[in-house]
């Protein structure tokens, strides 16, 4: 199973997630997915099939992602020298995955999260590490 969470600095729903559906379509074409995924939004909602194993990537900007930005700031980024910008990300994808145990949609996992690097200022934090990056 994979998880993370995608934060995002000064993007908003309407702009940010028709350019991320544009960017894994962009990916797609290229074969960064291995087998063609399925992909289905539902408002801020994604659905994928990436090498058999279904994804779920979701949009978040309720007001508690601030709280919760600042909060992984102070607790997990006090070193990192973005920490300020980190405490003020207010929206986030959350992205998890069924099981993956032969790890076959290791590199699409990746590719979720690179696909927002290519559009926004994003840092990933990994909840079960308590490592941010």
């Amino acid at each position: 199973m994979y998880e993370a969470i995608v934060m995002l600095l000064d993007q908003k729903f309407d702009a940010f997630m028709p350019a991320y559906v544009d960017e894994l379509t962009r990916r797609t074409g290229e074969g960064q997915f291995g087998s063609k995924p399925t992909i289905i939004q539902k408002d801020a909602h994604l659905d994928l099939t990436l090498e058999g194993v279904n994804f779920t990537v979701h949009f978040n900007a309720e007001e508690t992602v601030a709280e919760e930005a600042s909060e992984i700031a102070e607790n997990f980024a006090a070193d990192h020298s973005d920490r300020d910008k980190i405490a003020l990300t207010d929206s986030r994808l959350e992205i998890s995955s069924g099981e993956d145990f032969d790890m076959v949609a290791f590199n699409s996992f990746i590719s979720l999260i690179e696909a927002a690097e290519a559009i926004a200022t994003v840092w990933h934090f990994d909840p079960a590490e308590g490592a941010i990056q």
